[in-house]
């Protein structure tokens, strides 16, 4: 096995400045960019996703994975648990 090296070594803040011929961009969206895909999202199940991920930072299997038990709202708490029963298949890797 090789040296270890950090997923994330390629962007600025974690090492040298990325290679130009590189496929991987890391992008940042701004709050705006946020409010407008809220805005164009039909159902309040669309919007509640998008806003999830923007505020907690979680990856999409994560979301996708919650139950309402997960969700302490009032408290401002997430809480990610693996789950074998998952029935969509997205559980916490």
């Amino acid at each position: 096995m090789g040296q270890y090296v950090p997923m994330l070594a390629h962007t600025p803040r974690h090492g040298p400045a990325p290679d130009p011929d590189s496929l991987i961009r890391i992008a940042t969206v701004t709050a705006g960019e946020i409010r407008r895909l809220v805005d164009a999202c039909i159902s309040r199940g669309d919007q509640f996703l998008i806003v999830l991920l923007s505020e907690t930072g979680l990856r999409i299997r994560e979301a996708l994975g919650l139950r309402h038990e997960s969700l302490r709202l009032r408290a401002r708490e997430v809480r990610v648990v693996p789950r074998e029963s998952d029935v969509n298949a997205a559980r916490v890797q």
